[in-house]
């Protein structure tokens, strides 16, 4: 990346942003806090714009789909769309208040029954007090003379009565406070309006998901045009002048240069500072390692432009932990036909995803048909289905913990190699070499802790020449009182923490190992079904087998992105040096349409803001 100031004059300043916008290579920093009027008007429709957009993807896709295919054509553009869904939203909001309103009163006045106001005034005119009460049924209380109670309604042990009597006479009772309604019938019927209407309304919202690809492509125009707000607003300004600061691939520099040279601006190109944070990252990554860039946008992780790409070993070794985590040579072959088959129906999607989900799914079965288990089932070694005859080695669970702690020695390792080869001076990386001694010293170690194994006598040598390197190395000065105080501080911090990355590998076995016990209870369950009953007993044995296994490969998903992610972004993250402190590298571009395609038609495309790291 280069660092580069493009300087124009003040009253160009528009005219220079959209020129930079055509050629599409720079990313821009605000110089001053973009702020104007148009700024703040772009923001507020986009807000009103996402909430429209998310309250037509909210509802359900069933209905959404159905009405979109029957009412193509029938919504104008996306402000149009937004202010009609957002009408619809505020009325429906509406109508549910009147609803529960209305409920709560129907409610209120069910256990009195209908009554007439225009009644009650009239005996008030006539001299007479009407009281509604809610009296115990058991024990109704003795009224006055010239007081009649006439029953209402009766709820459990509860009497709801109306008691009627001379004006004069006073009456003991504990009275209700009078509903505001006064007739069920209305208040039913009102009811049946609210529900019409709000069914309506429902219908309404229904045909407008016919909006969601106009709604899509407004939400991106105000994008374009925000960025662009931003980057005109955020330009410094020193009359007659204005300029603007960002960052463009050096390869890209030339292009920048050019156009300035014909639009008659200057630019000062420069060599970002090591230590500059704004520094955006664009990753490249090789063409089979490109099917990793969806689980970095996934996982919302970006090495830092002067951090590694460890995408190719993040690839490698997430196919092992995937494929260890699974276990299962039937959940990967389930995993592979469901891949094709979408894929197959889909064909426009980019392919990226498909490819890791192929790579993934053909792991989990290469590993199930080494470990000899097809849906929980393992193989005797004489069984003409196995493919690898003599692999007992795997149903060991010894052996597979042994093989997680050589994983992760190896995975640390590299690590410390790759931290090595870009550490200067020479005598430093001399410290993070001596880092893999430790390592495997920890694997001989956690060898003996958890499998029993006896020690050899090359764990002390290797943790001896790994200490020493680690002191003598990891911090070299001129004061070698300062060079082993600050190594025995290394040593002090990660020793123990380097013996625990090692150890924590075994999470591969145990996750493993928990969906395949789990697996096994499915299968038990419906071998029992199946035995009891022939007929029945078959049917609910296949029932528990799908979605007993589907339940399964769900939570080995899950454990997969707990623990296989883990292994990478953290434990041997943290030994290479990364910290996933990169910001995107989004240039400021115009919105282009796919080649035969106008850009009304539905198919305009973003810049590839997710290829950076």
């Amino acid at each position: 990346m280069k660092q580069v100031t493009v300087i124009c004059l003040e009253a160009e300043r528009e005219a220079a942003v959209d020129h930079l916008r055509d050629l599409g290579t720079v990313h821009v920093v605000p110089s001053l806090p973009p702020a104007s009027t148009d700024l703040d008007q772009l923001q507020r429709r986009r807000e009103a714009v996402e909430r429209a957009l998310g309250l037509l993807m909210s509802r359900p896709a069933s209905r959404a789909a159905g009405a979109a295919a029957g009412a193509a054509g029938a919504v104008g553009d996306a402000d149009e769309a937004t202010a009609r869904v957002m009408s619809l939203a505020a009325e429906q909001t509406a109508l549910a208040d009147r609803r529960q309103k209305l409920t709560r009163a129907a409610q209120d006045l069910e256990p009195w029954g209908s009554f007439s106001r225009e009644s009650l005034e009239a005996c008030r005119a006539a001299g007479l007090q009407v009281v509604l009460a809610d009296l115990p049924a058991e024990a109704v209380p003795a009224l006055p003379p010239g007081a009649v109670l006439k029953e209402l309604s009766r709820k459990g042990k509860t009497l709801f009565a109306a008691v009627v009597a001379p004006a004069d006479v006073t009456l003991d009772l504990p009275a209700a406070p009078l509903p505001d309604a006064g007739d069920l019938a209305s208040l039913a019927a009102d009811l049946q309006d609210c529900d019409r209407r709000s069914a309506a309304v429902e219908a309404d919202l229904d045909r407008l998901a016919a909006a969601t690809p106009a709604l899509k492509r407004g939400l991106e125009q105000l994008d374009e045009a925000i960025a662009f707000a931003r980057a005109r607003d955020g330009m410094g300004a020193t009359a007659p002048l204005a300029y603007l600061e960002g960052y463009v691939p050096a390869a890209d520099l030339a292009s920048l240069l050019d156009t300035a040279r014909r639009h008659g601006w200057a630019v000062r190109a420069i060599d970002p500072a090591s230590d500059d944070p704004r520094v955006p990252t664009k990753l490249r990554l090789a063409r089979w390692v490109e099917p990793v860039r969806g689980v970095f946008t996934m996982l919302g992780i970006l090495p830092g432009y002067g951090e590694v790409d460890i995408g190719a070993c993040f690839l490698l070794f997430f196919s092992i932990f995937f494929a260890m985590l699974i276990g299962d040579a039937g959940y990967g072959a389930i995993m592979l036909i469901a891949t094709l088959v979408v894929r197959a129906r889909d064909r426009q999607a980019p392919a990226a995803p498909f490819w890791l989900f192929g790579v993934l799914s053909t792991c989990t079965i290469l590993w199930g048909v080494l470990t000899g288990t097809y849906f929980a089932i393992r193989l005797a070694d004489d069984n003409p289905l196995r493919l690898i005859p003599s692999v007992s080695y795997f149903a060991e669970p010894r052996n597979i913990q042994f093989l997680c702690f050589l994983i992760g020695t190896v995975h640390l390792s590299i690590a410390h190699l790759w931290n090595a080869s870009r550490t200067r001076p020479w005598l430093k990386a001399l410290g993070s070499l001596s880092w893999i001694p430790i390592l495997w010293g920890n694997f001989l170690l956690a060898k003996r802790m958890v499998l029993g194994v006896a020690t050899p006598p090359v764990m002390l040598w290797l943790y001896g020449i790994g200490l020493v390197g680690v002191v003598l190395f990891s911090e070299p000065s001129r004061n070698p009182f300062k060079t082993v105080g600050m190594g025995l501080g290394k040593v002090a911090l990660n020793l123990a923490n380097s013996f625990v990355d090692v150890v924590s590998y075994v999470r591969l076995f145990a996750v493993g190992a928990a969906g395949m016990k789990v697996a096994e209870s499915m299968n038990a369950m419906a071998t029992g079904m199946s035995d009891a009953v022939p007929w029945v007993g078959g049917l609910l044995a296949a029932v528990v087998l799908i979605l007993g296994h589907g339940f399964n490969i769900l939570l080995s998903a899950m454990g997969v992105l707990v623990h296989g992610v883990r292994l990478n972004v953290l434990e041997f993250a943290g030994h290479v040096g990364l910290e996933f402190a990169g910001s995107a590298y989004r240039p400021l571009q115009r919105r282009r349409a796919t080649p035969g395609t106008s850009p009304d038609a539905g198919s305009e495309v973003l810049p590839d803001t997710t290829s950076v790291g």
